[in-house]
């Protein structure tokens, strides 16, 4: 019926809202204050340390103070231009959405919800371009970031392959997490609408 009854009181709850917390409203809407607390009454504390999370988007700022020595370099590709690493090109979406899951705390600027993961990013998006040649890359039990989505109508061919490689995720023990679009429509966009 309330938090208290996991263990936790709002005055433990506050000790977890730092500045560097403060800077996203949005830690607030999901609670990240409470999980923390609740993990640390459990004793619990990885706050993502050892999780394969792989975001598939526009790429990453390699050299944003967030991120500097604090992302998965070996795993991290770029599938639209292979020649280039994955800050190449308009990187700005795939940088704040891994900040949102795992930019580090470091007592500036903000913190990702889970800021001692090393996130990997794969590039599969740029201005003009959309690769799908990264979902066998995915490694097995870890977790896909798709903060992307196909909006309008597809053709049941392109239902068919964006269904199939979403079942072939699930199937590896994948956990993937897609937007369901940033137009406010009754229908989400594609994967999420699967």
């Amino acid at each position: 019926n309330s938090w208290s009854d996991l263990g936790i009181n709002s005055s433990e709850i506050e000790l977890y809202k730092t500045p560097e917390y403060n800077i996203s409203s949005g830690y607030d809407l999901v609670n990240v204050a409470h999980s923390y607390a609740i993990l640390d009454y459990y004793g619990k504390d990885q706050r993502g340390e050892g999780v394969s999370v792989v975001v598939t988007d526009t790429g990453l700022d390699i050299n944003h103070g967030e991120f500097f020595n604090h992302y998965n370099d070996e795993a991290s590709k770029n599938y639209i231009n292979i020649e280039d690493d994955v800050r190449s090109g308009n990187h700005i979406h795939g940088t704040q959405v891994s900040s949102i899951i795992s930019a580090k705390k470091d007592y500036y600027a903000m913190h990702g919800i889970a800021y001692k993961n090393k996130v990997t990013s794969f590039k599969v998006i740029d201005d003009n371009n959309f690769s799908d040649e990264f979902y066998n890359d995915i490694p097995d039990n870890s977790i896909m970031n798709a903060s992307w989505g196909f909006d309008g109508v597809l053709n049941n061919a392109q239902l068919n392959e964006i269904r199939n490689q979403f079942t072939n995720l699930k199937n590896r023990d994948i956990l993937t997490i897609a937007a369901t679009g940033n137009d406010s429509d009754s229908s989400p966009s594609y994967p999420a609408r699967l």
